[in-house]
């Protein structure tokens, strides 16, 4: 698999070939409950035909109300989720139709979904309710009982509400880490690509999977008015299958790969190398002889966040017992000031915790990889965790600091930096012509293999009336994550700067220096330094 080359793939292997919709919704998942709810819909509108067409039924009353009213409260019960639910899938699939790659949209839309179903589901229960029984049903029985009916419904929808304001609170939070972190770099990766490939790339069997308007490609007048900001789904579409099906090879194919061994096997550095490793992962994942992955095997390698579940149960129990009248005011003051006794003892713990969870969601300076520098030490980041980051320093010690610390520091991040600039500083004599410094100049602009043009070169000091400190302040094709790469490249550069150098006779020497000599002894004097033998002796 891993030798085969991008060419001999088969048609049904390509996902872009095929039709953008989900896989979700050309096969149904059909779970036991789901397959209730279909028969209960069914059953119940085959009942409310009946009722309403036949007369015996049309005019069968229960408790002075018609038949078909128990009928439609008890659809709405049982059938209302599975309603609800096809209105979310159809949005959903409008917004994946129309904002596939669209910053952050996605990224909230599945992460709602489910809440937002609950919620749909629970407001037609309570609004059946409401319009159909109700006063009605209590005045018939004389029972007071019913009125908790309605306050559990609203209990219910209420809790629904607070899960999905938690949902929304937690994807808020965490939009920054993720989306910047997976979504915005994949993004930017897709679009950066395209800029090695030609103008109009086109392949012929590709051709003729699209329509005659798709066949027209993308121009390099139109990738100039796109960024990775303003890519809608339909155009990210095209980018990715020009770069997969165009007829010239990304970069890093035309170089050779000089690696070794062990580099080879933990790289990915084709298509089909990261086919093989998806397939290998899915294998991992899902079970044996599916062919989809579920939230239910993800879940086997993930903890759920309990915690934050028991926080908000609380708070839902809270409201439920205010909402049925069983909690009073005075249950709640001796709850809080149980509260107060427990926030003086864990009170600074919280904080800390609460301050490494903003650093690490909202304000995120750093990524896992990223190159950093913190408190005058460049470090790379190893391993982030709730309340503390490890960190690698340029001599691979382990550095561990609290994220609440690193909260008050001035972070520095390299990967982040747009491309950087570096110095060159070296002398020359002060009697050095003009004519050469200018052609030194001239020969330094002239190196723009990985540097950009016109460098800034500046005469910038005079010391001792004797030599003149210059400046070379060049600026990189590249920022500073790669710091090997970085001194790679300055040296190369100064290795140049000497060759122009001794090219142009530009030497520093020292200027003459006048010594007066005075009381030297005669010239046939017979003292000999010490630890000498005079004559044969």
């Amino acid at each position: 698999m891993l030798g085969r080359a991008a060419g001999e793939d088969n048609d049904e292997d390509d996902l872009l070939l095929k039709e953008d919709l989900p896989e979700e919704y050309k096969k149904a998942n059909l779970s036991p409950m789901t397959l209730l709810q279909w028969v209960s819909l069914f059953s119940m509108i085959a009942a409310l035909v009946c009722t309403l067409t036949i007369p015996i039924l049309k005019g069968r009353d229960i408790w002075k109300l018609k038949l078909w009213k128990w009928e439609v409260m008890v659809l709405v019960l049982i059938c209302g989720q599975l309603v609800s639910g096809w209105v979310i899938r159809a949005l959903v699939f409008f917004i994946e139709r129309n904002f596939m790659l669209r910053k952050r949209v996605l990224y909230f839309v599945y992460g709602i979904q489910k809440a937002v179903q609950n919620c749909l589901w629970l407001g037609f229960v309570l609004i059946a309710w409401h319009a159909l029984f109700d006063r009605k049903v209590q005045r018939e029985t004389r029972s007071s009982s019913l009125e908790y009916v309605t306050k559990v419904l609203v209990c219910l929808l209420v809790g629904t509400l607070l899960w999905l304001v938690k949902t929304l609170i937690i994807k808020v939070l965490a939009s920054s880490f993720h989306v910047s972190t997976y979504f915005d770099r994949i993004q930017e990766s897709l679009f950066n690509q395209l800029g090695q490939k030609s103008p109009r790339m086109k392949n012929v069997r590709f051709s003729r999977a699209m329509s005659k308007k798709d066949d027209e490609g993308i121009t390099i007048n139109h990738l100039h008015r796109l960024n990775p900001r303003n890519v809608f789904a339909w155009n990210m579409k095209r980018l990715i299958n020009t770069m997969r099906h165009g007829v010239l090879s990304t970069l890093d194919e035309r170089i050779p790969s000089f690696t070794n061994k062990d580099e080879s096997t933990t790289l990915i550095r084709s298509e089909n190398e990261a086919k093989a490793a998806a397939k290998k992962i899915f294998q991992n994942v899902a079970k044996p002889e599916s062919k989809y992955i579920y939230l239910e095997d993800l879940m086997r390698f993930m903890q759920e966040d309990e915690a934050l579940k028991t926080m908000i149960g609380i708070i839902m129990v809270i409201i439920w017992l205010l909402i049925l009248g069983i909690a009073t005011s005075k249950f709640l003051l001796f709850l809080s000031s149980q509260l107060v006794l427990v926030a003086f003892i864990f009170g600074n713990s919280c904080k800390t915790v609460f301050e490494a969870i903003i650093f690490l969601f909202v304000m995120h300076s750093f990524d896992v990889g990223d190159r950093v520098e913190a408190d005058q030490v460049q470090m790379v980041v190893e391993e982030m965790k709730i309340l503390t980051t490890v960190f690698l320093r340029y001599d691979n010690q382990k550095i561990v600091y609290p994220n609440s610390t690193l909260s008050t520091k001035a972070i520095g991040n390299y990967y982040r930096s747009p491309d950087m600039g570096d110095a060159i500083e070296f002398c020359i004599h002060v009697s050095t012509p003009a004519e050469k410094i200018a052609a030194m100049k001239h020969r330094i602009t002239r190196q723009k293999e990985h540097w950009y043009p016109s460098p800034t070169i500046i005469m910038k000091d005079l010391e001792e009336l004797k030599r003149v400190r210059m400046a070379v302040w060049p600026r990189h094709r590249m920022n500073h994550q790669d710091m090997g790469e970085k001194w790679a490249r300055r040296g190369v550069l100064i290795e140049e700067m000497v060759k122009i150098f001794k090219e142009l006779d530009i030497q520093y020497r020292l200027l003459p220096i006048d010594i007066n000599v005075r009381a030297l002894p005669p010239v046939n004097s017979t003292r000999v330094p010490p630890g000498w033998t005079t004559g044969n002796s």
